[in-house]
């Protein structure tokens, strides 16, 4: 490999690891940014708050469960198991998760 070549490649990783480190610290500030914004939002109720020309953070819930419940629900009727046990028994048992988070979106 001619030096010419090797000196674009080795430019090329060392703009790639630059932009990894960016990254890292991106994540980083967006980590420490949202540990204020959250709590701050939620204890004054705010659903979103915009700066004009910046953007716009909103506080979303995202929500889960580890069984699907309409086909267990169907699954368990199908095996003769009364309405109201099913329901019963899912409500009983469900194990779900949710999270709060700040979404930012840019201004355009």
């Amino acid at each position: 490999m001619d030096a010419k070549t090797r000196k674009t490649i080795e430019g090329a990783i060392r703009t790639r690891a630059k932009a990894k480190a960016l990254e890292a610290e991106a994540k980083q500030l967006k980590a420490e940014s949202n540990d204020i914004l959250l709590p701050l939002m939620t204890a004054h109720e705010l659903k979103d708050y915009t700066i004009k020309g910046l953007g716009k953070a909103t506080v979303k819930t995202s929500k889960g469960s580890n069984v699907n419940i309409p086909k267990l629900r169907e699954n368990m009727l199908l095996a003769g198991i009364a309405i109201e046990d099913v329901d019963q028994i899912l409500e009983d048992s469900s194990t779900s998760w949710s999270r709060e988070y700040v979404e930012f979106r840019e201004e355009r």
